[in-house]
């Protein structure tokens, strides 16, 4: 799946091991990804990780470093 958008070199990304709603003790178990990107369409994230989201990044895909 190709993105709308793209965010780049993302310092640090902190995300949860747990499926939403992520509420009490749970929000303290997190995972910190160095030089992240985050992958956007039609205001949903679709996708994240390490690297640069070179997978989700389409012709029209507009790419921003944060």
């Amino acid at each position: 799946m190709k993105a709308g958008l793209v965010v780049r070199n993302i310092g640090e990304l902190w995300t949860t091991h747990h499926r939403p709603p992520v509420k009490g003790a749970h929000m303290n178990d997190v995972t910190v990804l160095k030089d992240a990107f985050l992958a956007v369409s039609d205001g949903v994230i679709v996708g994240y990780g390490g690297g640069t989201g070179e997978d989700f990044v389409g012709p029209a895909t507009l790419v921003r470093d944060a």
